[in-house]
């Protein structure tokens, strides 16, 4: 049984190795960097939300998440013409899942200024009013 196992780890880190050194990998990385910028600006929103809902200073968060979401908006929607432009299969492929991730970093982008605006405003209880936290 052990030399199972030294066999799949073998195996898997060859297969690895093959892959890195093709070129394969190569066009994935920048839309996997601007899915990594996206999980940051969102935990970003979320830590602005809360210091908004706890009533402490947020521009120290709200000010780089605006950011984030504007350069990886504008770096997606760089790279997604450059891959539909490509007219290849993989270009295609990548350049749809550009669009998916600018589709969702735009519905962060109003999820955060519903919500951070209606935390600010202060008016209501938030788990009663809010619609994202309604029970319908």
């Amino acid at each position: 049984m052990r030399g199972i196992g030294s066999f799949r780890a073998l195996s898997g880190i060859s297969v690895l190795r093959r892959f890195y050194r093709s070129d394969i990998h190569s066009p994935i990385w920048p839309v996997f960097g601007a899915a990594n910028q996206l999980v940051a600006a969102l935990a970003l929103v979320v830590v602005s939300a809360y210091l908004i809902g706890v009533k402490k200073p947020a521009v120290y968060t709200v000010i780089p998440a605006i950011f984030m979401l504007i350069t990886t908006m504008g770096a997606l929607i760089y790279q997604m013409i450059g891959f539909f432009g490509s007219g290849t299969a993989q270009g295609y492929l990548l350049g749809a899942v550009s669009l998916m991730l600018v589709t969702l970093a735009i519905y962060i982008a109003f999820e955060a200024k519903d919500i951070l605006l209606f935390m600010k405003s202060n008016r209501h209880e938030i788990s009663d009013s809010h619609p994202a936290w309604s029970e319908n």
